[in-house]
């Protein structure tokens, strides 16, 4: 699978043949691959392509090419690249479509469109750009074509990799022999072939190393030097001999190679007058070429060559013979100048044998395709390739020095920048700095305020513990006073009870003041208590009737509630029986109806609900008062007065009698709340269980009652 790029690409006379071109595969292969192999360097693919387009069917390279890729289930960037390659540097070259082939290589440079790509994927990059420049110059875009292989060339020295520079000076070799300039060909070729010594020892590297050898050939036989062209010819055949069994997978590949040097060997011997040695060597190539599977393009050329070899001997018998072979060749017009010669040819041989107007009419083709190759060449023979690659180098330092540039003013501006945000930063900080100090001597005048003020707290508190022990004093007395008169009211109402016989009314009443003044007594005591340092008082529990207690409370407050012309409503069902301590209990009680009548408008019901919730019984207290103002709800149960409040008919309050309720729930391991909303009543809601755990609680009383 090889092609000839000077022989069918670069015109010139059709004895300069110029070697092999790198295969396909061997572009990949011109500079060592770090990447692992892929569809690319599968030979087995390779073989089969070879065979499709040395039998000249394009088509079916590309079907085999494309059935194998489509079988990938997931094809990689490597996988991807290849394929561009394998289009825009063989297949479309092979079928003419150079701009198809331009897209495909661009595809691929697309997907490298970064440096980080570039890098990783060195190799590929520079094999599409030395394929975009090949093409570039089979359209005669020749300064397209150098820019390509500028960057090629320059992404080769980045690489630092000899092998890249080795296909790099392969490219000058081409364009310098199709510039007619033969020595510079010869220099550039023989650099490239010492560049092949460090490729590696593939299949690409060997078909690399016989095709430069043979260019070199081509090379002096253009300079007339035709001994120093069949040492390299032959040394190319040597190398063929020596290494191709080492690729015995190529053997259809290196007997074409032999082929081709038999076919350019014919020249060389030609020009040196043997010319039975040339014929034997032009019928050895076209024997084997002829074969299918095996170059059939190369081999129509020499065949050509054969045709003008006889015309040359005056042979024209054997020339018509070779024409009629050549007129029954398929695709022979397909192949680059094989028309231009074909013409050439059968103009000769029709002058020969003096038939004059078919002589004219090969002549006028031949002159009419002559012409447009000639201009092409023309072009390409007036360009000076250093010249091109000193403009390219200078065009490529004006770019570095303009981004140096930009890079120097975003430096700058980032300089200034930062210079901004310095002085910016130092400023803030003097600021800071001058309120920090301004909020140090705020503090410390406000410190100088907080110690005055605390002077004077600490004044106000002594102030304070003195003003609470004279209070607790007088409480004190004044409590051991009323102990006595008290004491002596419940001694004669027992008296009265006994030895007076009141109707049912006044026993009533009378029993009432009884059990009254025997609480205050109880009242007494504990303040009593409290004032001699003891905190709270423990629970006397004992087996109680909660209904029973509820009836007395209400009873014994009826009074209270008559007066405002209100009424107490007691909802209990049946008994509830409970442990708790009945006196305490009571005056909770009591607290409560007495808040729901002092704060109830005249002629209001009150009602008081015991219903029984599994192991615990709950007292619900409902009036139908003023309500609780939303700011007083977290002072309600707090012991220091701040919710006291005058009752609906100025009855005083003194804000102790919740705290002492909810002390004394607690201590049952109850729950006291309320559910309150002005001018729509309250209700007090008391959660206690129906037996006391064996710990011993003890109820917490406010520091006045």
């Amino acid at each position: 699978m090889y092609h000839y790029l000077l022989k069918y690409v670069f015109p010139g006379p059709w004895t300069g043949v110029i070697g092999l071109a790198c295969l396909y595969w061997a572009v990949l292969g011109c500079t060592p691959q770090k990447e692992e192999k892929h569809l690319a360097t599968d030979f087995s693919i390779q073989v089969l392509v070879d065979s499709a387009f040395n039998s000249g069917k394009p088509k079916e390279a590309l079907a085999v090419y494309d059935s194998v890729y489509a079988e990938l289930d997931s094809p990689s960037l490597e996988d991807r690249l290849d394929r561009y390659i394998f289009l825009g540097a063989e297949y479309y070259r092979r079928t003419g479509e150079f701009l198809k082939a331009l897209e495909s290589l661009d595809s691929a440079l697309y997907l490298l469109d970064s440096e980080t790509l570039r890098m990783r994927y060195r190799s590929r990059y520079i094999a599409v750009n030395f394929a975009k420049g090949d093409r570039l110059l089979d359209m005669g875009k020749y300064p397209e074509s150098y820019e390509s292989f500028y960057e090629a060339m320059e992404a080769a020295k980045k690489d630092a990799n000899p092998c890249a520079l080795s296909d790099y000076n392969y490219r000058l070799g081409m364009v310098s022999y199709r510039q007619e300039k033969y020595e510079d060909a010869i220099t550039h070729f023989s650099a490239s072939l010492v560049g092949q010594d460090f490729c590696g020892t593939t299949f690409a590297e060997f078909a690399k190393k016989q095709e430069l050898m043979n260019n070199i050939a081509i090379s002096f036989g253009k300079l007339k030097q035709l001994d120093s062209a069949l040492v390299y010819s032959n040394r190319a055949l040597d190398y063929i001999e020596r290494e191709g069994p080492k690729y015995p997978y190529k053997k259809v590949y290196n007997h074409s190679a032999q082929a081709v040097i038999y076919g350019n060997q014919s020249d060389y011997y030609a020009q040196l007058g043997r010319y039975a040695k040339a014929e034997s060597l032009l019928l050895k190539s076209i024997v084997i070429n002829s074969q299918p599977g095996y170059d059939k393009a190369d081999g129509y050329i020499s065949l050509l060559k054969l045709g003008m070899l006889y015309q040359q001997t005056r042979q024209p018998a054997k020339t018509y013979e070779v024409l009629k072979r050549l007129d029954a060749s398929p695709g022979l017009m397909e192949i680059p100048q094989a028309e231009e010669k074909l013409y050439k040819l059968k103009s000769d041989y029709f002058f020969s044998v003096k038939k004059m107007d078919s002589a004219y009419v090969y002549l006028k083709r031949y002159q009419s395709v002559l012409t447009a190759s000639d201009s092409l060449a023309h072009k390409l023979i007036l360009a000076d390739l250093d010249e091109e690659f000193r403009i390219l180098r200078q065009k490529q330092e004006n770019r570095e020095l303009v981004q140096a540039i930009e890079l120097k003013k975003i430096w700058l501006y980032l300089s200034f920048a930062m210079l901004a945000m310095t002085l910016a930063i130092l400023l803030l900080l003097w600021r800071h700095w001058r309120l920090s100090t301004n909020n140090l001597r705020s503090l410390e005048n406000l410190n100088k305020q907080i110690t005055v003020q605390n002077m004077k707290y600490e004044q106000t508190l002594a102030d304070l513990n003195r003003s609470s022990k004279e209070k607790d004093r007088i409480l004190k007395v004044v409590a051991h006073d009323l102990r006595s008169p008290i004491g002596a009211i419940a001694s004669i109402s027992s008296i009265l009870l006994d030895e007076v016989n009141f109707n049912k009314d006044q026993r009533k009443l009378v029993t009432m003041i009884k059990e009254l003044t025997w609480q205050s007594m109880d009242m007494v005591r504990d303040v009593l208590g409290n004032r001699n340092g003891q905190k709270g008082q423990d629970l006397k529990t004992e087996k109680m009737d909660l209904r029973e207690l509820a009836f007395a409370c209400v009873r014994q407050i009826t009074f209270k509630a008559e007066a405002k012309k209100q009424r107490l409503f007691l909802h209990a069902e049946e008994d509830i029986f409970m442990e708790g301590d009945k006196e305490k209990l009571g005056r909770v009680l009591i607290n409560i109806l007495i808040n729901a009548i002092k704060f109830s408008p005249v002629g209001k019901d009150i009602h008081v609900f015991l219903v029984l919730e599994g192991s615990e019984v709950v007292i619900k207290i409902q009036d139908e008062g003023i309500g609780i103002p939303k700011e007083l709800h977290e002072q309600v149960f707090v012991d220091n007065g701040s919710a006291k409040r005058t009752g609906t008919n100025g009855e005083k309050s003194y804000g102790i009698g919740l705290p002492f309720s909810k002390n004394v729930v607690e201590g049952h391991q109850g729950k006291i709340w309320f559910e309150s909303e002005e001018e729509h009543g309250t209700t007090f809601y008391i959660s206690l269980p129906l037996q006391q755990s064996a710990t011993t609680h003890s109820a917490k009383e406010p520091s006045t009652v």
